[in-house]
């Protein structure tokens, strides 16, 4: 007897959830089918009925819907919720932990699925602190530079075992980025870095003698 659609559906939805939460906290090459349809406890024969790859079923689960955590907030609330996910607990996998978790355990992932799910993920993490900060127009470079600050920092809280380490990276970061969110003392001069095309040529190193 075929099922129902409104038993496909909520299936679905439970292979979702716990794509996310694994994905999420391990990475798209360290998750296999089998342990997504077993967190959810379903069979490996169904995921095909839903996905038609593991990619696909990446793209969706962590698409621009990753880092939904309900209605912006301010600065401090927003920078709060996101560095908070600078002290890992695998006990807690609440909406914006995972998602940064997420962004960073494949933030230099080349395989065209993840790129795919992890440009919508990062650009919706970049609105919602444009927009804690007032406007997602004028405030998106300072915004561009707080997430990418932010998940720094928890790329780097992720590599080091030393707890006070962890926080003084976690409280630094978190200060920066509400300076440049708040505009404390920033200036409108756009920094040049190597990579720009109008930056002035390096100077060749003098040889040694």
């Amino acid at each position: 007897m075929p099922h129902s659609p409104t038993h496909k559906s909520r299936s679905r939805q439970r292979i979702l959830a716990s794509a996310r939460e694994l994905f999420s906290n391990y990475g798209f090459e360290a998750t296999s089918i089998d342990a997504v349809m077993a967190h959810c406890g379903l069979t490996r024969g169904a995921f095909y009925a839903h996905f038609a790859s593991k990619g696909a079923l990446y793209r969706e689960a962590l698409g621009d819907g990753a880092v939904d955590a309900g209605p912006v907030g301010d600065v401090s609330e927003e920078l709060d919720r996101w560095f908070h996910a600078c002290q890992p607990r695998p006990d807690s996998l609440d909406t914006p932990s995972s998602a940064a978790r997420f962004l960073v355990a494949d933030i230099a992932s080349g395989h065209p699925d993840v790129r795919a799910g992890y440009g919508p993920a990062f650009e919706a993490l970049v609105q919602r602190l444009a927009e804690a900060a007032g406007d997602p127009t004028e405030d998106r470079a300072a915004a561009l530079a707080a997430a990418a600050m932010a998940l720094g920092a928890f790329a780097v809280a992720s590599t080091v075992d030393d707890a006070d380490l962890k926080s003084q990276l976690a409280a630094t970061c978190r200060a920066q980025a509400e300076r440049l969110l708040r505009r404390d003392d920033v200036g409108d001069e756009r920094p040049t870095f190597f990579w720009s095309p109008d930056a002035p040529a390096r100077p060749h190193a003098r040889r040694m003698q």
